[in-house]
């Protein structure tokens, strides 16, 4: 059994990583820049290069990709899953109080399965 138990923890390690490398390849490959979208959307379209430039390094997005990685899989690590892009607040807060509704809703559907 102990063996088992190790066996299964030796391999949980890497499958994280992949799932992760791959959730986190798969959101930087779609099209469009982050910045672009976030500057256009804020204000109507009119920025300038400095600003565009100034958001791509607050975002990280100027960074090589392996950094990138890297920092995001320590963020996760801590519990940082960095800022809502749609709300403009923590990830965690709107975790915090989405949470309660999801326990509520897995406890209902269970007992009644």
């Amino acid at each position: 059994m102990r063996q088992y138990a190790i066996k299964r923890v030796a391999l949980f390690i890497p499958t994280v990583l992949l799932v992760t490398l791959i959730a986190f390849v798969v959101m930087r490959v779609i099209p469009g820049d982050p910045a672009i979208a976030i500057l256009e959307g804020d204000g109507g379209g009119q920025y300038t290069q400095f600003d565009l430039d100034k958001l791509r390094a607050e975002l990280g997005t100027d960074r090589p990709i392996a950094v990138q990685y890297i920092e995001w899989i320590g963020g996760v690590v801590r519990g940082d899953f960095g800022e809502s892009l749609w709300f403009k607040s923590s990830v965690m807060t709107e975790l915090g109080s989405r949470i309660p509704v999801t326990v509520e809703l897995a406890i209902l559907s269970t007992l009644m399965a």
